[in-house]
């Protein structure tokens, strides 16, 4: 789908994602890469309105990750900027 020269909409993904096979009540677990996508109009949103609206929200399941680099717990060796009451909220939860 990656194209430097093209821009794609939720309409596009939509078209995209019911091209590769994905019906109203099915079970999908998706992982990948915003680059791989190209540029999307409004970024990760219309992914994944998208993959709702293909999907469905009553019947159909959607599975991904949703781990995200600037959460990640610095006393494992990463380095990272964050705000400090963040940080402290997450180590409450």
């Amino acid at each position: 789908m990656k194209n430097s020269n093209s821009i794609s909409t939720k309409k596009n993904l939509i078209k995209l994602f019911k091209r590769l096979g994905l019906n109203k009540g099915d079970n999908v677990i998706v992982h990948s890469s915003m680059k791989t996508l190209g540029t999307i109009v409004n970024g990760a949103i219309d992914v994944v309105e998208s993959l709702i609206e293909t999907v469905g929200k009553q019947k159909g399941t959607i599975l991904m990750p949703s781990h995200s680099g600037q959460m990640t717990d610095p006393i494992f060796g990463k380095t990272l900027s964050y705000q400090k009451n963040i940080y402290i909220f997450i180590k409450k939860i």
